[in-house]
């Protein structure tokens, strides 16, 4: 048995990582459950509402650690998954019952930004799951066992260039870049931007 703990499930990279986590468990026969620490939009769904046709599904409200631990009392998991580390989403809300030493579950945590260094870490977990060789590296120093799992692409055949770019307006002769990302300060965007500068004919 599985239960997710993630900060938010509104549209986005993270949310869908946790669906796909979610897909693939489900195909293994694994009891999943899902807890979504703060809803923090009811337009922005579409992960969420798959989510919810696929297990129980539970939005935290008043008292979250209370609400949480409840949900894990009943549900009795093996692994308590955290789809971020608590330090940076369960500030206010005293952690450490959920990591007490006495418990029975796993806890794995996985990180999806860049926010939180090996050297802040407060609450250790048993395992992490990295999304990337990056962040597996930098937490090495905690001596965690870690691994990387990284999102699985569904295998669809290669639309036809020419019409792609033709539909779009765009020049076939040219080289063309696509950026698919949130925009958002804590992101790192001045990549792509970098490239678009150097690119300039």
């Amino acid at each position: 048995r599985v239960l997710f703990v993630t900060p938010h499930c509104s549209t986005g990279g993270g949310p869908q990582y946790l669906l796909r986590s979610v897909e693939e468990l489900k195909l293994s026969g694994t009891e999943v459950e899902v807890v979504e620490y703060a809803n923090i939009s009811d337009h922005y769904i579409v992960q969420k509402n798959k989510l919810r046709q696929l297990v129980p599904f539970h939005t935290l409200n008043g008292n979250k650690m209370r609400s949480l631990m409840s949900i894990i009392q009943r549900f009795d998991p093996d692994v308590v998954h955290l789809h971020e580390h608590p330090e940076v989403f369960m500030i206010d809300d005293q952690p450490e019952k959920l990591y007490h030493s006495d418990r029975r579950y796993k806890i794995v945590e996985t990180q999806h930004g860049s926010n939180l260094l090996a050297d802040q870490k407060k609450y250790l977990p048993d395992a992490f799951a990295f999304v990337s060789q990056h962040q597996c590296d930098g937490f090495a120093v905690l001596n965690i066992p870690s691994c990387v799992v990284e999102y699985t692409l569904p295998r669809r055949p290669r639309p036809d260039r020419g019409r792609a770019l033709s539909a779009l307006g765009l020049d076939i002769a040219c080289f063309h870049v696509l950026n698919v990302a949130l925009w958002a300060p804590w992101k790192n965007q001045a990549e792509i931007v970098d490239l678009a500068i150097k690119m300039q004919v």
